[in-house]
């Protein structure tokens, strides 16, 4: 069988694009390892390993998710390049952030939450988040709603595309057991990530653009931990952490960014661009 046609395939190529997404990050670690490097510089070489696979293997070596293609194809195709109407982009994502951002203080008041650890969770030299979510703002975004989402839609309806991602992308962060992560909040990780990738999949089909995306991403990662740094710690009783999670960071959010993205789409219309390519 060609291979090209076996690569092709959705199973294989979304597998493929999952496989190699975790060995280079694992690249990355092994290098700041080995070389004893530290944050920001750290930052930095995952960032170079992310650039080389997903703006050079993926698109040329691999030829994902169309085939032969320029760069400007293969950005346009995964919604990279599609910046306009750029400040409606922006505050879409801005205020669905703040939504996501609210649901987090209040899990805040339910836990031991202590604000002068909470600016420990996010500024150096405790915490390197904010430059270090560029990674996973940029690149899970690139990953699951640029090339997944993409590859997903070529043989499925956008609706079922958009849950079948949104459930790869809660299972991907199953893989953070492997780094010590403790069970609960793991199991509490694939619950929220996957409302919240229904989310960023509704939104990018929605706006035709990852833009809003990514920076709802970066927002979630360099901030989040600001407010749910306590759960995770664990508190006392693990269901509690679970629960506090997936509605807190899941749910809550989920429904309050179609909350935005309803009264976008009723008083600012443009921002879709009449790329109406999901039910609402």
């Amino acid at each position: 069988m060609n291979l090209r046609r076996v690569i092709e395939k959705p199973g294989v190529s979304i597998s493929l694009i999952l496989v190699l997404n975790f060995l280079f990050l694992l690249i990355g670690i092994f290098i700041n390892d080995f070389f004893s490097i530290e944050e920001p510089v750290s930052t930095l070489v995952m960032l170079i390993c992310m650039v080389v696979l997903f703006f050079i293997i993926i698109p040329f070596l691999i030829r994902l998710p169309s085939g032969t293609q320029s760069l400007n194809g293969y950005l346009k195709g995964i919604r990279l390049i599609q910046t306009r109407p750029f400040v409606n982009l922006i505050v879409l994502g801005l205020l669905c952030s703040i939504v996501i951002l609210l649901s987090a203080f209040g899990i805040a008041l339910l836990s031991s939450w202590n604000i002068d650890t909470a600016w420990e969770s996010i500024l150096p030299p405790t915490s390197w988040s904010l430059s270090y979510a560029i990674i996973p703002g940029i690149f899970e975004e690139v990953a699951f709603r640029g090339l997944i989402l993409t590859i997903l839609m070529t043989n499925y309806k956008p609706n079922t595309a958009l849950v079948i991602s949104s459930l790869l992308f809660g299972l991907a962060h199953s893989v953070n057991v492997l780094f010590g992560q403790d069970i609960i909040i793991t199991l509490a990780q694939l619950g929220f990530a996957f409302f919240l990738g229904i989310l960023l999949a509704y939104i990018v089909l929605k706006t035709n653009s990852l833009i809003p995306t990514i920076l709802m991403h970066y927002l979630l990662d360099a901030i989040g931990p600001f407010f749910v740094y306590p759960l995770f710690e664990l508190e006392s009783n693990p269901l509690f952490t679970l629960g506090a999670m997936i509605i807190g960071l899941g749910i809550i959010p989920l429904l309050g960014g179609f909350g935005v993205v309803h009264i976008f789409d009723k008083y600012l219309p443009r921002t879709f661009q009449g790329t109406k390519s999901i039910s609402t």
